[in-house]
């Protein structure tokens, strides 16, 4: 079984070199990829961040998801917002595949996102904190890996058009 989240930066600044386009194109073949290697044991879900969070995709079976939804972009990058609702997500989702009867693996949380957010370290540190997940940011090259350091996450330097190969290594 495998439990993948994506939390995905739609702030104004992703509309900027085609990185909103990009990411919201690959997200398709993420389904697909994560269908096909793992089948009906496969869930995934999906936050937003710009100025708030917003859950896209609640936490679903992968073969159950028929439509995805298009994320619309604006605002600045609050990655604390993300971070916080997400790991609101994977307690309660955690806790509810495991009263369904269902082992509960570790979720697998990837960060996609075009440079660094606009809130103050602090408060994405203690985001960070309350995440319990194995986490990996896909940053682009110019985002310095220090900055990303209090993430702890595996770094990943690519474009979000790659984003369907690394979830596919992942599982």
């Amino acid at each position: 079984m495998a439990v993948v989240y994506l939390l995905l930066d739609v702030s104004g600044s992703t509309v900027r070199h085609g990185f909103h386009q990009r990411a919201a194109q690959a997200l398709p073949a993420v389904v697909d990829r994560i269908e096909r290697v793992r089948g009906d044991q496969a869930w995934l879900g999906m936050v937003t961040y710009a100025d708030q969070a917003a859950l896209l995709i609640p936490l679903t079976r992968v073969t159950g998801l028929h439509h995805l939804p298009v994320p619309r972009p604006g605002g600045f990058s609050s990655l604390a917002a993300g971070l916080r609702m997400l790991a609101g997500c994977t307690a309660h989702d955690t806790d509810q595949l495991a009263a369904d009867g269902f082992a509960t693996p570790r979720p697998i949380v990837v960060i996609i996102a075009d440079g660094l957010p606009t809130d103050r370290d602090t408060d994405v540190l203690a985001a960070r904190a309350a995440l319990d997940a194995d986490v990996h940011a896909l940053l682009p090259g110019h985002v310095p890996a220090l900055a990303a350091a209090g993430l702890r996450a595996t770094l990943h330097r690519h474009g979000p058009e790659h984003l369907p190969d690394l979830v596919e290594t992942l599982l």
